[in-house]
């Protein structure tokens, strides 16, 4: 049975090598031909950036999310 404790196990996210979740992340940008796009190409790198101070250098690091 897993504990209720957040910490008892690692956060597997931050278990990712940096080349996955910046594959990841460029999932995030929407795709150019969608005819409702949710979320803007320049807004989906910045929620990114959001999140926590990995994932900022990491997005910020990625020349892909960034390209329009």
């Amino acid at each position: 049975m897993l504990t209720a404790n957040p910490h008892a196990f690692p956060n597997l996210i931050q278990r990712l090598c940096p080349d996955i979740l910046a594959e990841i992340f460029a999932f995030c940008l929407p795709e150019v031909t969608a005819w409702i796009i949710q979320i803007s190409s320049r807004d989906a790198p910045l929620l990114l950036c959001s999140v926590c101070s990995s994932w900022r250098s990491l997005a910020l690091s990625t020349p892909r999310l960034w390209q329009t």
